[in-house]
């Protein structure tokens, strides 16, 4: 079950975009309780992106100075798609480091990369989010199983 957030107590233009980013939620919920998570993951994804900014605007009016990360937002190294394509496997770390001739170190280092460049968490928001950037192709529906 999705909560509704709490609302930054910033002015200006952070009220808007936490307010499109909430109600993408509300979509996004609702779209998972009508059977449709490809255009819940869609929404998702958007909703990520505005908090994003609604956060960096709330440090700044804040005046935190927070350094933000260098690798948020930029696209993923050749050796890092690499890994990416196989994340969305059932693969292991150490799977993924023997079919490209890595260590599982390595791939560690690669997989936190992408994760702090794409602002995700887990390998399956990684996936979602690399697909909605066009950093992978979108899903073979035909793989899916529900």
């Amino acid at each position: 079950m999705l909560d509704r957030p709490t609302a930054p107590a910033a002015p200006g233009p952070i009220a808007p975009g936490y307010d499109r980013a909430t109600a993408l939620l509300e979509d996004a919920r609702d779209a998972l309780r009508t059977g449709e998570p490809a255009r819940a993951t869609a929404l998702l994804v958007r909703a990520q992106a505005l908090l994003s900014e609604v956060t960096r605007a709330a440090a700044r009016a804040a005046g935190t100075h927070e350094v933000l990360d260098e690798l948020r937002g930029s696209a993923p190294t050749d050796a890092e798609r690499r890994v990416l394509v196989l994340l969305g496997t059932d693969l292991t770390l150490s799977e993924i480091g023997g079919e490209l001739f890595l260590s599982r170190n390595t791939v560690k280092t690669h997989v936190w990369r992408l994760y702090r460049r794409l602002g995700v968490r887990t390998r399956a928001e990684a996936v979602a989010v690399a697909r909605a950037q066009g950093h992978l192709p979108p899903a073979d529906p035909s793989s899916s199983a529900g």
